[in-house]
């Protein structure tokens, strides 16, 4: 296969993620015939209209890209920053006071004590779910940033020793398992 031809095993977006805003994916987009390049996530609108909702980095400053003429290849692939590593999820943090969550905490268990536990944008969180675990007698308090919530409340109470929550987000909200 030549550079111009393109794969025929590869799938149509719209065939594997459907349509509609809720069916994201992550995209890069590259230029042939110059540097222009955008790596984001969208979805499709129609099954031909990819909707660059979020751009994450492009030759434009890290804005969206309005592409010169010339053959583009578009392409679903995870960014390298955005990937597990796997190494970490099996890991976890042993925390006893108020503690801001990190992109590397997967496994958080609160020893002692009664913190409040604060979590990242949830914008900037990709990854595996987060457990949290309150191993102590006291209470523990999750809280997200303003203007998220954590299954449409900004924060969430763990008040029983050994009780845990698996918890993710979609990019907007952090959501509970």
């Amino acid at each position: 296969m030549d550079n111009d031809s393109p794969a025929q095993s590869f799938r149509n977006f719209s065939n594997t993620f459907g349509t509609g805003s809720t069916n994201t994916f992550y995209y890069a987009i590259r230029n042939r015939s110059s540097d222009e390049f955008e790596v984001g996530i969208g979805y499709m609108s129609t099954s031909t209209a990819l909707v660059r909702s979020t751009v994450l980095q492009s030759s434009n400053s890290n804005n969206a890209v309005n592409f010169s003429t010339g053959t583009k290849d578009v392409i679903c692939d995870i960014p390298a920053a955005y990937q597990l590593d796997l190494k970490r999820v099996s890991t976890f943090k042993s925390i006893s006071a108020d503690y801001p969550m990190t992109a590397s905490d997967y496994k958080v268990l609160v020893s002692s004590g009664s913190p409040t536990i604060t979590l990242l944008a949830a914008a900037s969180y990709i990854g595996p779910d987060i457990i949290i675990k309150n191993g102590g007698a006291g209470t523990v308090t999750l809280k997200a940033q303003v203007g998220e919530n954590i299954d449409g409340s900004n924060s969430l109470t763990l008040t029983q020793q050994y009780q845990a929550v698996s918890i993710n987000t979609d990019g907007t909200q952090w959501w509970l398992w």
